[in-house]
């Protein structure tokens, strides 16, 4: 699991965890003092008690095909582009607004 934490466009922390809990999840957001949370993933399932938790305490945002997105995604089946991928779009969109962009998405 990759966590980061923005302050504004800032990126203010990150970290990489083999797995991650609510309880975890919560501390950082605390100590980070943090109100919005994105959550995206590949899982085929979401642990209940996490999202429950998450959108009991946030404004809680579940990263998928029907999130609205400030670009238009054209796949024939939206469902699988990879979120990573939609994720880095949007990215590279909010940065270079009104321009083309090229962005890479590799796996060492």
């Amino acid at each position: 699991m990759k966590i980061g934490v923005f302050d504004g466009d800032n990126l203010v922390f990150r970290q990489v965890e083999e797995d991650i809990s609510p309880e975890k999840i919560m501390g950082l957001a605390t100590n980070h003092k943090v109100k919005n949370i994105i959550l995206s993933t590949v899982a085929k399932s979401l642990d209940e008690n996490l999202v429950k938790t998450l959108k009991a305490n946030y404004y809680y945002l579940e990263l998928n095909e029907h999130t609205p997105l400030p670009v238009q995604n054209l796949y024939k089946t939206p469902g699988t582009l990879g979120k990573d991928r939609l994720a880095a779009i949007v990215g590279a969109y909010s940065l270079y607004p009104g321009s083309n962009c090229l962005f890479i998405d590799a796996v060492s």
